[in-house]
């Protein structure tokens, strides 16, 4: 299994519609995520809860992936680290997946603030089980 790791969030535009009208061209940093996404088997993605919902900066990352037909039934797991469990992000979250036809594998939450010795061992298994469920559906 290959990981791919996306932090360009910062890099993306904000979202306008009217720059991604039919036959538009997309911003540069917009195309290199869609095409990342697009030639991966599998997406994770992790994302902490912000006032009960998604951080701006994935909404509007997703609101540029919209649009792109390449994302259907793309197989993708969620993935929350949250000593509250993160519900309300995730909720948002699969409910925008499910809108924009992306194949929603289930939702992962990773303890955090765990004054435990294996707090490491338990987000890594969480991880790996994600990543586990995204591997099997690419086959």
């Amino acid at each position: 299994m290959e990981v791919a790791i996306y932090d360009g969030l910062a890099s993306l535009p904000h979202f306008n519609p009217d720059d991604d009208e039919e036959g538009a061209i997309a911003p540069a940093p917009v195309a290199a995520l869609r095409a990342l996404l697009a030639s991966a088997d599998g997406i994770l993605i992790s994302t902490p809860e912000y006032a009960h919902g998604l951080p701006g900066s994935l909404k509007n990352a997703l609101d540029w992936l919209v649009s792109d037909g390449a994302l259907v039934d793309k197989p993708v797991a969620i993935l929350s680290a949250s000593p509250i469990g993160g519900q309300f992000a995730q909720a948002s979250l699969v409910e925008i997946l499910t809108t924009m036809n992306w194949r929603v594998l289930g939702t992962w939450t990773a303890p955090t603030k765990v004054r435990d010795a294996n707090v490491s061992e338990q987000v890594a298994a969480v991880i790996r089980e994600a990543l586990a469920a995204v591997t099997n559906s690419a086959t």
